[in-house]
């Protein structure tokens, strides 16, 4: 189906689009890139229907977050990119409504500060030797001049890639990298240590236990009752220690074992 290029027009940013990629988008950029998507969607769809605004979102959305990555510059979530593209969004379609009654100075100040940086810097400060984000959220000191332009004169452009710089970043994260793998090796050993400890020391409880119940067994098994004898002993005041003596000796004369004599006498008194 064809398309006259007036189609192509927006009544707020003029012609439509593609996305530089040496310079930060602008807030008019982005939606100049929106509405160049659209349209090529549609002309793709070959029909009278609109493209859905997330379909158009996720396109613009993957060309910004490129932009900014191309620049090292650490940026937000692709879901807050997307809450501020369908924030401005909805502020220009309700701008499109009321357009024919609005007055050349409103018109002409809203596209003033259309002109203003699309930021999705995960970091928003404006003096850098103060910044206090995480260190993840910090913009690199070799970049933080270019952000400073892109926020105000908008002068500098993105050139081509460092191979300098970009070997630097490369062994820094490198060397993040084996760093997170010496502390994941580190701490998966420990932890089978605790590990083997503890089950070293549940063996060990578990050992003792079964050599207790064994000698419980084997002392009840062994253990002989000498109920007159104990009266005899009361009655003439015989101590303990002197009675359990007195059962042994006879006992051994007898041909017993005295050693176990011995014991069942001392466990049960």
């Amino acid at each position: 189906m064809q398309r006259t290029r007036s189609v192509f027009k927006c009544p707020l940013f003029g012609d439509v689009c593609e996305m530089k990629e040496n310079v930060l988008p602008t807030y008019e950029d982005v939606m100049k890139y929106y509405e160049w998507t659209r349209h090529q969607l549609k002309l793709q769809l070959e029909t009278a229907k609109e493209p859905i605004f997330g379909e158009i979102a996720d396109i613009v959305t993957s060309r910004v977050e490129k932009i900014w990555q191309t620049a090292s510059i650490p940026t937000v979530t692709r879901t807050r990119i997307v809450q501020m593209l369908k924030a401005y969004h909805l502020k220009c379609k309700n701008l499109l409504k009321s357009i024919k009654r609005l007055s050349p100075d409103k018109l002409n100040s809203f596209q003033q500060s259309s002109k203003i940086l699309f930021d999705i810097s995960a970091c928003k400060c404006k003096e850098f030797a103060q910044c206090i984000c995480p260190k993840d959220k910090k913009v690199p000191k070799l970049e933080q001049p270019f952000l400073t332009d892109q926020r105000t004169t908008r002068v500098m452009v993105i050139c081509g890639i460092d191979v300098t710089a970009t070997k630097k970043l490369q062994k820094t994260l490198k060397r993040k990298h084996e760093r997170e793998n010496r502390q994941n090796t580190s701490t998966l050993a420990d932890l089978n240590v605790s590990t083997s400890s503890a089950t070293s020391s549940e063996s060990e409880k578990q050992e003792s236990s079964m050599i207790i119940n064994v000698i419980e067994k084997k002392i009840k098994k062994s253990t002989l009752n000498f109920p007159t004898l104990s009266k005899i002993c009361d009655r003439y005041g015989v101590s303990d220690r002197a009675a359990a003596a007195i059962a042994s000796s006879v006992l051994f004369d007898i041909g017993s074992d005295v050693e176990i004599v011995i014991l069942a006498l001392g466990f049960i008194l």
